[in-house]
Order: C-alpha cells, then structure tokens, then sequence
C-alpha cells in the first residue's frame, strides 16, 4: 500500500526553487562543465576548431556518463536502418539502452546502434548561426523515419531529440525563428510524413491526448534547444498550442493541437539542468527503473511525489511560436 501525499510537505513557490542544496550541487557540476569546456579552449586555441569542437562533444558525453546508471551507453555513432529505412547521419551524442541491446558494431570511439536501443540523441554544436541550428536539425530528424519505422510498431517511447550548442545566440528572438523555420521546411519536404502528421493534428484530443498522436509528433520533433552560455543561459522547448486556447476551444478548431516552440525561464533550472533531467527521466523510463528522486531533483520537482508548485518547464507562453501555420496543413 503506497504512503498518501502529504500535503503538509514544501512543494516549491512557483519561480522559486525548490531544493535549494541540490541546486547548488547542481550548479557545481554545471560550473566544472564548463570549467572543463574553458581547460580544453585555452590548451588547443583557435586555430584547431576541428579539434576543439571533438572534444567538446566528448566534454558533454563524459558529463552524462557520470549522471546514467550503469547499462546505459554514452557514445557518438550512428543509427542504422537494415537496409529498410536509410540510416542516420553521424549523432554526436547517442544515449542508448546497452543492457537489454547489443550494438550492431563498436568501435573505440564509435558505434552502429539498432533504432530500439536508443534512449537519447544529442546534438552538438559549438556555435549558434543559423548554418548551426539548420545542421543540427537535420542531423537530429535523420532519426525520424527509423524512430517511427522501429520503434512504433513495438511501441517503444520516441527517441528524446535534443540540440546543444555551446555558444549564446546573438539574439533569442532571432533563433527562435531559425528553429521554427528549420522544422517547418524539414516537415514540408517530407511528403508522408506531413500527410500522417496532418491528420494526427486534426484527430488528437486536446483534452485528453491518445498516447499514439503524442508519441507521433514528438518522434519527429527534437524536444530542447540548449545553450550553455548566455547571460542569462537561453533554451528552447518543444510543446503544443495555440497557448491562448483553452482546451475545449481548441477542440473546436480543424487542427486540435499544433506543436510550438517556446523560449525557456532559468529561474528555477538552468538549461543544462533541464538537459540532464529530461535525458535521467528517459533513460529511467527506458530500464523500467523504480522511482526517480534523482531526475526529480535535477529538474526541481518533489523528489517523492515528482511534482511541484509552479511551472517546472518554465516556458515562456507569450514566446510560442508555431512550427506549422494551418495553411502548412
């Protein structure tokens, strides 16, 4: 018999964190992050931005390495299709299910992954024109086709889609709009799945969504945009909207639900924390692990009852802006 809430319990302000020590904790990894990413800049200078940008894509995946259980792998490789489905590009940054899946190939640095061993893909940039989030979206939507091809008919989660850069954007606002006119154009090239996805939009309820129409749109969409630097630190988070409709009015319209991209609060989390959170809840949800007081934390909610007060995303809803306009539809 499980222990009832209790309601005497802190829950968090909202905009207000609410484990106050672990954030510190946290804060402190993020600092020897990027610590770390400064030691690798000053050894290797300017002149080596191949180099540089190699070892800061092993920075993160030795950051995440100390974050997974054991039985998860952290690698850079590809995702490969069995000559059904074209394989994915090169992923910087692929978290994947290594005690349940053998890889298809491993190498020292690199590995050949089926589609239902992997958890999480990253992308990783060091800069963050709009050349950088093009690239990085293109890689991240290569999974697409093997994400929906593999893991829908076995009804594996969609693999968590995330794009990193290192560098600020000169202007949130500006990037924003790269990356909603990033997707949209992939989306649009891509003929079935924008007929599928057409017909998801008209049929999910927005009140309560079938786990189907949710899991369709989210294996086509990266989930975060995260910049490490900034001041203060931008991210980005797909979600859904119009954000001014109410859910019964949305069930009105043609088009129940269309996804969006808002721009992300760091009052409570910063956007490497949200990073580690959401890749921790993934990996969690993939071993079938009991309990997640540990993602709890790193995304600031109740690490017993895995809520809290407030607004835990911290999405900024009057930044929303839709990937596809129904005249897109």
């Amino acid at each position: 018999m499980s222990e009832p809430v209790d309601f005497t319990s802190h829950f968090g302000e909202d905009e207000k964190q609410l484990l106050e020590r672990f954030r510190e904790f946290a804060r402190a990894h993020v600092d020897d992050f990027k610590a770390a990413r400064d030691r690798v800049r000053h050894l290797l200078g300017t002149k080596q931005p191949y180099l540089t940008g190699i070892a800061r894509e092993d920075l993160l995946r030795q950051f995440l390495r100390r974050l997974v259980p054991r039985g998860v792998g952290v690698d850079s490789g590809v995702i490969y299709g069995f000559e059904k489905k074209a394989n994915s590009n090169q992923i910087d940054v692929l978290i994947w299910d290594s005690q349940h899946y053998p890889p298809v190939h491993r190498g020292e640095a690199f590995v050949v992954l089926p589609p239902e061993a992997v958890v999480a893909a990253i992308s990783v940039k060091t800069g963050a024109s709009r050349s950088d989030f093009v690239d990085s979206i293109a890689n991240l939507m290569s999974i697409v086709d093997l994400d929906v091809g593999f893991r829908t008919p076995v009804n594996l989660p969609p693999i968590t889609k995330i794009a990193f850069f290192y560098d600020p954007p000169s202007s949130p606002a500006t990037a924003q709009q790269w990356i909603t006119e990033t997707l949209r154009d992939q989306t649009l090239q891509r003929t079935l799945l924008h007929e599928v996805l057409r017909q998801t939009l008209e049929q999910i309820d927005p009140i309560h969504p079938d786990q189907n129409h949710t899991w369709y749109v989210e294996r086509i969409y990266p989930r975060l945009f995260v910049h490490l630097e900034g001041e203060p630190p931008v991210s980005y988070a797909r979600g859904w909207g119009p954000p001014d409709l109410t859910a019964e009015e949305a069930s009105k319209q043609r088009y129940h639900r269309r996804p969006y991209v808002y721009q992300q609060r760091g009052n409570i989390t910063t956007p490497l924390e949200k990073l580690a959170y959401h890749v921790l809840t993934e990996v969690f949800h993939a071993l079938g692990t009991k309990g997640s007081s540990i993602a709890s934390a790193w995304g600031d909610f109740h690490p017993q009852y895995h809520f809290r007060v407030g607004d835990a995303a911290e999405l900024c809803e009057d930044s929303g802006s839709a990937i596809l306009e129904d005249t897109d539809l």
